[in-house]
């Protein structure tokens, strides 16, 4: 096969999957993965894609990402039932990361309201601190770093320096889309770093993502789904996905929307 054949089928994938990884490319293509790493440089220097750690991505794929204030009202519903089954799991006297984002957001709000006490919250999100200023009961603990005034979260070294130092009983986790293949995503590096980090110092780690963003990519694998204890989700999720993460030996709990 000549290279050209393989740029267009890498490009060809890219049109329906939105994201790829070296690994898959080289079983697809036949070739080793040093050659694949030089072909999809060649491509990104091309403009044809975007290379990412492990893989690469569609240029068609969304790189903005919304602010808290477009987030809020977006499937409200939809994370009321995930943040309520996320609640379910948590235990008295247990120490939760809570990742910056609208669902955790209201999974913080059922923590405030719910009977569950003696825990230790942790966050990088400075939204969900002042959720909690009013319930001296509950243990928060800031991370710190350079704030991302977009999403009210920390990040940057200060930050992974700070969760690094810490163990979680439990981390709860967002993305902005999560797909099979590249897992869960985000469009800033720096946010996906912390949320790595904070996955890595959890003893169980689950993602919470409404049903929307399923099946689509953004810039940067947070991690591979293999990483999550479980993923928690809405039950309009469509029933291929279902199908696939369970024969790929996911667990996926299905929060019921009232």
């Amino acid at each position: 096969m000549l290279n050209i054949e393989r740029k267009n089928m890498i490009l060809d994938l890219l049109k329906t999957k939105q994201a790829v990884t070296v690994a898959e490319l080289s079983a697809v293509l036949d070739v080793s993965i040093v050659t694949v790493r030089k072909i999809l440089t060649a491509l990104d220097r091309q403009g044809l894609l975007h290379r990412t750690r492990g893989g690469a991505v569609s240029v068609a794929m969304p790189f903005r990402e919304s602010t808290v204030a477009d987030k809020l009202n977006e499937a409200k519903r939809e994370k009321q039932a995930i943040a309520a089954r996320a609640y379910s799991l948590i235990e008295n006297q247990e120490t939760i990361y809570l990742d910056a984002g609208t669902t955790t957001l209201e999974l913080t709000r059922l923590i405030k309201k719910g009977p569950k006490r003696d825990l230790t919250l942790v966050t990088n999100a400075i939204n969900l601190v002042a959720e909690l200023l009013d319930m001296p009961d509950i243990r928060v603990i800031l991370t710190g770093g350079e704030l991302r005034h977009s999403v009210i979260s920390c990040v940057g070294p200060l930050a992974e320096i700070s969760i690094r130092g810490l163990h979680f009983d439990k981390a709860f986790i967002a993305a902005n889309n999560v797909n099979l293949d590249f897992g869960p995503s985000t469009p800033v590096p720096a946010e996906a770093q912390v949320k790595r980090t904070a996955i890595e110092s959890a003893s169980a780690a689950y993602l919470l993502c409404d049903s929307r963003k399923f099946g689509s990519a953004s810039l940067i694998s947070i991690a591979p789904l293999s990483a999550f204890a479980a993923i928690i989700t809405d039950n309009g999720l469509d029933e291929t996905y279902c199908t696939e993460f369970t024969r790929a030996g996911l667990q996926l709990f299905l929060a019921e929307v009232s």
